[in-house]
C-alpha cells in the first residue's frame, strides 16, 4: 500500500496507519510540523509545499490519500478533489475529514477561521471531481475548550472503479 497524508502536520495518521501503509508520503506547508513529523519516522518521504501544487506536480499513484483536519482550512474543494482524483490509483480510496454546518450556504467561514460545509456541497464537490462517495458520516472530530466540533468523515474513490463493480 502506498499512501499520501496531506497536511500531515506532526504525523498523527502515520501512527493510526502504521503497519497498514507501507509507503507513506506526508505533505505539510509548516516546516516545524514536517520537522516532528521526521522524528517520529513513520513516513518515508516528506515534502513541504501546499497541498494542490503537490498533487500537480506528483507522479505517483496512491492507493490512500488522506486529508485529516486540513481541508478546513481550504475552503472550496473542488481545487483538492480534482487534483487528487488523478493521484489515486485504480482502486484508491480517497479519505477526508471536514468541519459540518447544516445551513444552506455549501460552506462558511467559522469564528475559529475554519470552513465548514454542508453535506449536500461536499456531494456535488466529490461528484465534480470524478469520485463517487462510499461512505459520508457525521462525526465528533475532536473537542475544542470542551464543545465537540461536529464534522463529516467522507471516503471517495473514482467514479469508474464504482461503474466497473456494478
Amino acid at each position: 500500500e502506498r499512501g499520501l497524508d496531506l497536511g500531515c502536520g506532526t504525523g498523527l495518521m502515520a501512527e493510526v496507519l502504521q503497519g497498514r501503509v507501507k509507503d507513506f508520503t506526508g505533505v505539510d506547508l509548516a516546516a516545524a510540523m514536517l520537522a516532528q513529523a521526521a522524528r517520529k519516522g513513520r513516513y518515508q518521504r516528506l515534502e513541504k509545499a501546499e497541498l494542490t501544487s503537490f498533487l500537480s506536480a506528483d507522479t505517483t499513484d496512491y492507493d490512500l490519500i488522506t486529508a485529516a483536519d486540513v481541508l478546513n482550512y481550504v475552503g472550496a474543494l473542488d481545487p483538492v478533489l480534482l487534483a487528487a482524483r488523478p493521484r489515486l490509483s485504480q482502486h484508491g480510496l480517497l479519505a477526508f475529514t471536514l468541519e459540518r454546518h447544516s445551513g444552506l450556504e455549501p460552506m462558511i467561514l467559522q469564528d475559529s477561521l475554519r470552513y465548514a460545509h454542508n453535506e449536500a456541497a461536499v456531494r456535488v464537490a466529490v461528484a465534480d471531481a470524478g469520485l463517487t462517495v462510499l461512505d459520508l458520516r457525521m462525526t465528533v472530530l475532536r473537542h475544542d475548550r470542551g464543545v465537540p466540533v461536529e464534522g463529516l468523515l467522507v471516503l471517495a474513490v473514482q467514479d469508474d472503479v464504482v461503474s466497473a463493480a456494478a
